[in-house]
């Protein structure tokens, strides 16, 4: 049985020309994977599945519709915890890219916990932005980042679900991880430049 995944990159101004060549990925899986995960869910089976970033969503909610419940990351509480935060999740996406020829799933599911924090770090941040074209700049960045997150963890869901992944599939993952750790870098410098 295959499935198809259509994830659609919107063009935002300013993306990373990398990012603008893949405006449409089509993956086709070989087999069949789960419907939806929320976000921080990092099990084998959320990758390459839709994430369901809402903050809005109850332990009922989620129970209601079938899916496992995650219990959310806490916010940050200071600009200092945020930026930490950031640093931190910055090593465990080199980790990730580092074990990607080795350990696909383990990297796969490093991704799928460290995008929901970098989004609680980087929303606290945009909070403490005075001027207009600051925020726009830092939101553009944090764009980029997530996907780009999104997009290594589309591939990675990929291979892990395809029997016999080819060298190019393989290659991708490399490029969409280091893709993902350019925009970190990016969206860091914002950060510490403040």
């Amino acid at each position: 049985m295959f499935v198809l995944i259509y994830l659609y990159i919107s063009i935002v101004k300013g993306l990373n020309p990398i990012i603008q060549r893949r405006t449409w990925l089509l993956v086709i899986a070989p087999q069949a994977c789960s419907a939806a995960c929320l976000k921080g869910d990092d099990s084998v089976n959320c990758l390459g599945t839709y994430i369901e970033h809402a903050d809005d969503i109850t332990k009922k909610d989620a129970e209601a519709a079938g899916i496992q419940w995650i219990e959310p990351d806490r916010l940050p509480s200071s600009k200092n915890q945020a930026i930490s935060l950031l640093k931190e999740q910055r090593k465990l996406l080199h980790q990730a890219a580092l074990n990607s020829n080795s350990q696909i799933n383990e990297s796969g599911k490093a991704l799928l916990r460290l995008r929901p924090r970098v989004k609680n770090a980087t929303s606290f941040l945009l909070q403490t932005k005075k001027k207009i074209a600051e925020m726009q700049l830092f939101s553009n960045a944090v764009d980029r980042t997530l996907i780009s997150i999104d997009e290594a963890e589309m591939a990675i869901g990929y291979v892990v679900r395809t029997p016999d992944p080819t060298i190019p599939d393989l290659i991708y993952v490399s490029d969409t991880l280091a893709t993902a750790e350019a925009e970190f870098d990016t969206l860091l410098r914002f950060v510490l430049d403040d």
